[in-house]
């Protein structure tokens, strides 16, 4: 996997260009050549990016954190309920 991540390429002297870029572009890239699930798509990718920076910045467990504990343990975690302002009807706050 390590090698076809390499292909995907990295413009980070663009201003359009983030990590999550990246990662949608490696997900697009690993689906392309049959390595993902089929049923990933962009608009969930990136509604589960937002809810993982949701996690982070509520120190909850991240997808990063519960994949090793599924390892480990070799049981599915359910992830702690984050709900997004926006799922709520209201306007994202900044009083973080």
């Amino acid at each position: 996997m390590r090698t076809k991540l390499t292909e995907v390429v990295i413009h980070k002297q663009e201003p359009w260009w983030s990590p999550q870029t990246w990662i949608l572009d490696c997900i697009k890239h690993l689906r392309d050549i049959g390595w993902t699930f089929a049923g990933l798509n962009e608009m969930f990718l990136r509604r589960e990016l937002q809810k993982d920076a949701s996690r982070w910045e509520l120190v909850e467990d991240t997808v990063y954190e519960r994949m090793l504990q599924e390892l480990e343990s070799g049981k599915p975690v359910s992830p702690v309920k984050v709900i997004l302002s926006a799922e709520n009807g209201q306007s994202p706050s900044s009083d973080c």
